[in-house]
């Protein structure tokens, strides 16, 4: 999530404004919401007249004071500074953080109030996996990326690619990626191995492999900031899923592991994949910064390598302790961040679980698994389709049954 304008000084009467502003920032930076809310409101006594960013601002900086929990609340508050028909403000406030990355406030954003609700409506339903209304709410911005200053455009190229990947829309996001090396300047190239070392083509890729890899931010030269690890690495991401040879060079991050992970999985080098995942949990449990997310990313992603290596049994344990570590993040989801709430992946881990019982022919066990996500999505037909073939095969296994008892052979002593 961002904030709205940053303040210019535009003649001496302003230099008040802008020191309060300049002090609000400071404090947020430092965490210190109560106090940067007083600022703020100091500037609305004052006459301050860029109210809708003056109101954007506040809604925002309430939402840290919740611990950001009532994204409710801001929500509305957003969708009524979209729909309000004000007239355009002269930018005069403080930059709020991303509610993706945790950014600080900046007073060197520029950029109309409008435009940041868009982009934190956006955020807000990326983080609720409503993936399909975060594209709508944010289409306009990437409408007019070029418009945007280039910080902001960098945080909505990044949102707009989380987005097309997690739709699995990889032909779009590459595109897309084009589009922001080429016509913005956004990315540079992504690294490409020697012709003589491309890595072999992988005939089928499974978008599932590191459905739960975090993405978190590093450094590349092209855009400032927070974002420009998250760009760096899905860029990389969106030429891996393409099955596009390039060389993934690990910093010693557990993101770009993972990410190396899943290009062993895309090439098939399934052993490979699963001691890269095995050193990244070993490597995180001995430097103490193992979390419940990344060993539901492991746990699940090993059950993904060992069902497509035919290891049902295996798989389906690998996947219930997924779960179990999942339910660490779901617990108290009323009372959870929102950040804490986009991390529990219990559907698409049960669905992960329901296949593995329908290999190991446990159909009814795939049917209770299979109801959980069906609730979510409820509009995916392989999920309908797979309910069905586990309906099937429970009926199909009840028939037998029955011929078999009809038909049992008499034995005679």
């Amino acid at each position: 999530m961002d904030t709205a304008d940053s303040p210019t000084k535009t003649q001496a009467s302003d230099d008040e404004n802008y020191n309060l502003l300049r002090q609000a920032h400071e404090q947020f930076n430092n965490g210190a919401f109560e106090r940067c809310l007083e600022l703020l409101q100091q500037l609305e006594t004052k006459g301050e007249n860029s109210g809708l960013i003056l109101r954007h601002n506040r809604a925002v900086v309430n939402y840290y004071i919740s611990g950001c929990m009532q994204h409710q609340t801001l929500l509305q508050e957003l969708e009524q500074l979209v729909d309000a028909k004000a007239k355009p403000t002269t930018p005069a406030t403080v930059e709020q953080p991303t509610v993706v990355g945790g950014g600080g406030l900046s007073l060197k954003h520029t950029g109309s109030a409008i435009t940041v609700a868009r982009y934190n409506k956006a955020v807000i339903y990326y983080h609720r996996h409503m993936y399909g209304t975060a594209l709508e709410r944010l289409a306009p911005l990437v409408g007019r990326l070029e418009a945007l200053e280039k910080q902001m455009s960098a945080l909505v190229a990044t949102l707009q690619l989380q987005l097309l990947l997690a739709t699995n829309q990889l032909n779009r996001a590459e595109a897309f990626l084009e589009y922001l090396q080429y016509k913005l300047n956004l990315v540079a190239s992504a690294p490409s191995p020697s012709p003589t070392g491309s890595p072999e083509e992988a005939a089928a890729a499974a978008a599932a492999a590191v459905a739960a890899t975090p993405v978190l931010e590093a450094s590349v030269p092209r855009v400032a900031g927070e974002c420009a690890g998250t760009l760096q690495l899905l860029q990389l991401l969106t030429h891996v899923l393409n099955r596009k040879p390039v060389v993934i060079t690990e910093d010693g991050t557990p993101q770009f592991a993972a990410l190396k992970a899943q290009q062993y999985y895309i090439m098939k080098d399934f052993q490979m994949a699963a001691k890269q995942l095995m050193r990244i949990n070993d490597e995180c449990t001995q430097a103490g910064n193992i979390t419940p997310q990344l060993s539901t990313c492991i746990a699940n992603n090993m059950g993904v390598i060992h069902l497509r290596v035919r290891h049902y049994a295996i798989a389906a344990k690998f996947f219930q302790n997924a779960l179990r570590f999942d339910q660490q993040l779901a617990a108290n989801l009323r009372k959870s961040s929102l950040q804490t709430m986009s991390s529990a992946r219990s559907c698409e881990i049960m669905y992960n679980l329901g296949i593995a019982m329908l290999h190991l022919r446990r159909s009814k066990e795939a049917f209770h698994c299979l109801l959980v996500p069906v609730k979510q999505y409820h509009s995916n037909p392989r999920l309908w389709f797979r309910m069905a073939e586990a309906c099937i095969m429970e009926h199909e296994s009840v028939r037998q049954t029955f011929l078999y008892a009809i038909f049992k052979p008499i034995h005679f002593h």
